[in-house]
């Protein structure tokens, strides 16, 4: 386990080479901050990163990544030193606002166990929206208790976003933590979507932007995931560099996704209204009562078109080496003046839209409409 370990970390550094320097140089030149913000694309290892950090804060040996070696590193590997505390988001207790439910305590230490095992895996505690106040709190009160350690305390917020959740009450409690910061301890704030948290928290942050994976880097995983060699290229492209989208897309039946691919492309690049009017109907419904269902699927539209792109500037795509090349192929052919980034930032307007409750029968036809006149200028 501890090699298998070190080979993700360091198939991570190289992946996340520029990143992993910034850090590195953070701690080598011990400018070390209160607090920072990982932010980037989803799925691109920033939590990961976010413990390689903190673990390199406590090494017992000071090189230019964790050691894995020392009683300090493997504690942190497995979530379980004494100077870390992980937030995350929780749903609020049914019984008691200061008590977490036992239910949801059971899943979130078996989230927590699956998490130190894999890095890359993704806590998800159902029904958890938002990061609860009362976390908050519990976090003021044991990072301002004296510590007979020398461990730097450390804390880690995946999806620091949902402290703006509500009336913001979580994200005005952590300011006045970030206003006066306790001595010898940092906060990591990881999020996919940095425009969401109140600028009085980014201002007294440093940030780090996290770009995605390289689809090198994701092949390279999915082969240490013993996914078989015909499926790579395939699930490497439609993952677009989130490696929580790879490893979703492992146990799919991609067959059934590409017909679904190809069902959306028909029904919005036709001019048959009646097309439209069921296509509608059915993503406003999906939007509505399976919001997570259309993000995944206007995703895969994104990165098709984002694939079309690039065949016709001749940059290279894994898209191009699966069944998809040929309608790749016949799409540039049939529409050679096509205004593809314009598209793809049409269904990127879309997939906000379910986040800003905009009515979405509506948001949908105007979408179409967009695209057809973007199909030929």
């Amino acid at each position: 386990m501890v090699n298998q370990k070190m080979t993700e970390f360091q198939n991570l550094f190289k992946a996340q080479q520029k990143i992993w320097k910034r850090i590195y140089d953070i701690v080598d030149n011990k400018k070390i901050g209160n607090a920072y913000i990982f932010s980037g694309s989803e799925g691109s290892g920033k939590e990961a990163l976010a413990i390689a950090f903190g673990q390199l804060l406590n090494c017992n040996y000071k090189g230019t990544r964790p050691c894995e070696k020392c009683s300090s590193c493997i504690r942190f590997n497995k979530l379980q030193h004494e100077s870390l505390n992980l937030i995350v988001p929780l749903p609020q207790s049914r019984t008691s606002k200061n008590e977490m439910d036992n239910s949801v305590l059971s899943i979130l230490n078996q989230e927590i166990n699956t998490k130190s095992a894999d890095h890359y895996y993704k806590i998800k505690i159902p029904k958890a929206k938002r990061i609860l106040i009362q976390s908050i709190r519990a976090l003021r009160k044991t990072l301002y208790l004296k510590s007979e350690q020398n461990f730097r305390k450390i804390v880690l917020i995946f999806d620091a976003h949902f402290l703006s959740a509500g009336q913001a009450e979580s994200a005005n409690a952590l300011l006045k933590l970030l206003e006066e910061p306790p001595s010898n301890t940092t906060l990591i704030l990881v999020t996919d979507y940095k425009e969401l948290l109140l600028p009085t928290i980014i201002s007294r942050c440093q940030s780090l932007g996290v770009p995605k994976f390289s689809d090198s880097f994701i092949q390279t995983w999915l082969r240490s995931k013993k996914v078989a060699e015909e499926k790579i290229f395939l699930i490497s492209g439609l993952s677009g560099g989130n490696i929580h989208q790879a490893r979703f897309l492992i146990g799919q039946p991609l067959t059934d996704l590409i017909n679904q691919l190809n069902e959306i492309l028909r029904s919005i690049l036709n001019k048959n209204p009646e097309l439209w009017y069921s296509f509608i109907n059915a993503y406003s419904r999906m939007a509505n009562v399976k919001p997570d269902s259309f993000k995944f699927y206007f995703g895969f539209l994104t990165i098709w078109f984002q694939s079309v792109y690039r065949k016709k500037m001749g940059m290279s795509d894994p898209l191009h080496k699966t069944e998809l090349g040929k309608k790749i192929d016949k799409f540039n052919y049939k529409y050679n003046n096509a205004r593809l980034l314009d598209i793809v930032l049409e269904l990127e307007d879309v997939i906000f839209a379910i986040q800003d409750n905009l009515y979405m029968p509506l948001r949908l036809t105007n979408m179409i409409l967009n695209i057809q006149k973007l199909l030929n200028p």
